[in-house]
C-alpha cells in the first residue's frame, strides 16, 4: 500500500466479541488484519467472560502470530 494513500483515509477500529469461540475469533482477527492498513488500523477483541480458556488461547495466538499492537485483547469479568 502506498504510504501517502493511508494518510488520506480514516482510521479503522474493528471490534470482535468472543464468547467460547476462540478458533472462530482467531480467524476473524486474521481476516480483519488482512483487510486493514497495518500502520493505522486496530482490532479490539473482547472476551465476554467465556470461562473456557478462550482468553488464554487468544493470548497465546496473539504472541505466536505476532499481532503485537495491532490487536488489543480485553477480558471482561462477566458476560
Amino acid at each position: 500500500m502506498d504510504p501517502s494513500a493511508s494518510q488520506d483515509r480514516a482510521r479503522v477500529a474493528v471490534a470482535i466479541v468472543n464468547y467460547r469461540t476462540a478458533k472462530l475469533t482467531i480467524e476473524a482477527v486474521e481476516s480483519a488484519l488482512a483487510a486493514c492498513d497495518p500502520l493505522r488500523d486496530r482490532v479490539v477483541v473482547v472476551d465476554n467472560a467465556s470461562g473456557d480458556g478462550s482468553i488464554e488461547e487468544l493470548r497465546e495466538e496473539a504472541t505466536a502470530r505476532r499481532w503485537g499492537e495491532r490487536v488489543m485483547l480485553v477480558a471482561a469479568e462477566r458476560n
